[in-house]
C-alpha cells in the first residue's frame, strides 16, 4: 500500500484490506514459507486493486512526468514506457518488457482508442507486474555470488528504512547518469 501511494499518490489502503484475500496463518506467523502462495483469488485482487488505481489517477497528467508527447507512434511511446517503467518497477525495463507494453499500445491503437486509454491499460499491467508487487532483483543464475546492481540496492534500502520505493530524487539521480 506504501509503494502505491509513494509510486502514484493514491492511498488505496481501506480498498486492499477489504479486497485481498486475509493471511493464513500457521504456529502463530502470517509469513512462513508454506503459507505465502498466489492463488487466483490474489490474481483477481490485483486485476481489481490496478483498475482501481489507474481509474483514480489523473493518466496525461502522470505519464507528463516522463515524456510529454501523446504519440502513440513507436519512439515516442518506449521513450514514454523504459521512463515510467523505470519509475513503476523500480529500475529499468528489460527488452521484452518494452516489447510487451509496447503491443499494448499498439492494440489499443489499432481498435482506435486514445493515448489515455493506451497508457491506462499499460499501468494497470505495470501495477499487476510481480516486479511491481514483489521487490524482484536480478538474479545471474550461474552459482556465483555477483554484486548488487544500484537499482537493487536502492530498493531495498528504501524498503528497509521507510517501508517505501525509492523516491524521486534517487530516480532522477539515474537519469542523469
Amino acid at each position: 500500500m506504501e509503494t502505491v501511494k509513494a509510486t502514484f499518490g493514491i492511498d488505496i489502503e481501506k480498498e486492499a484490506r477489504e479486497i485481498l484475500p486475509k493471511d493464513l496463518r500457521a504456529d502463530g506467523f502470517s509469513n512462513t514459507a508454506y503459507n505465502l502462495n498466489i492463488d487466483f483469488k490474489h490474481v483477481e485482487a490485483y486485476a481489481r486493486l490496478a483498475e482501481l488505481i489507474v481509474q483514480r489517477l489523473d493518466v496525461p497528467k502522470f505519464t507528463a512526468r516522463f515524456n510529454r508527447s501523446r504519440k502513440l507512434i513507436d519512439k515516442d511511446n518506449r521513450a514514454l514506457i523504459n521512463e515510467m517503467g523505470k519509475w513503476i518497477l523500480r529500475g529499468p525495463l528489460e527488452e521484452h518488457e518494452t516489447v510487451a507494453y509496447r503491443g499494448i499500445a499498439t492494440t489499443v491503437m489499432s481498435s482506435k482508442g486514445s493515448f489515455t486509454e493506451a497508457m491506462g491499460l499499460i499501468i494497470e499491467a505495470m501495477i499487476q507486474s510481480p516486479r511491481f508487487i514483489y521487490r524482484v532483483e536480478k538474479q545471474q543464475g550461474d552459482g556465483f555470488e555477483h554484486p548488487v546492481g544500484e537499482y537493487e540496492l536502492a530498493s531495498r534500502m528504501s524498503y528497509i528504512i521507510w517501508g517505501a520505493p525509492p523516491g524521486q530524487n534517487l530516480a532522477a539521480s539515474r537519469r542523469e547518469r
